[in-house]
């Protein structure tokens, strides 16, 4: 992720934001309580599910995920995505800050998910740390939609 503009940079603290993801990346369903969420897709091809319904889209495709609706994204595309996202208050761009994928970002979280990356908890992890960031900052995860951990038989 690279912030391209700042939500301290200007008065309305918009900011935005370019990601890139690979294929099948997919971040746990989740409600903004505080912002509107804008999507452009630049690159790659994504299911996109709001409101209980899902939708295809690619590269030029403009999205309004208003607050206060259920969302989320998969990358489709093989070769993985890139897509700007635009938002206001600087909950989102603090979120993915945290969760150390901003640029200049040196924090213990980061360090951890370095270390831990290759192993198979990597996702689980990555999971949690974003719930409980989301249950904190304004943004409600839906807890349903986060998989279970494996049974231990």
């Amino acid at each position: 992720m690279q912030v391209k503009v700042a939500c301290t940079d200007g008065k309305d603290g918009l900011s935005v934001l370019e990601h890139r993801a690979l294929f099948g990346d997919l971040p746990p369903l989740h409600i903004h309580r505080t912002e509107d969420e804008v999507f452009h897709f630049l690159e790659g091809e994504f299911r996109f599910q709001i409101a209980g319904e899902e939708q295809r889209w690619g590269p030029g495709t403009t999205f309004l995920a208003p607050n206060g609706v259920a969302h989320t994204n998969r990358v489709e595309s093989p070769a993985g995505g890139r897509w700007f996202t635009v938002t206001t208050h600087g909950d989102f761009e603090r979120f993915v800050r945290t969760l150390g994928r901003g640029p200049n970002v040196s924090n213990c979280c980061q360090g951890l998910c370095h270390l831990l990356k290759p192993s198979k908890h990597w996702q689980r992890l990555r999971i949690n740390m974003a719930l409980i960031w989301l249950a904190c900052h304004c943004i409600e995860p839906i807890l349903a939609s986060v998989p279970k951990p494996p049974s231990r038989a």
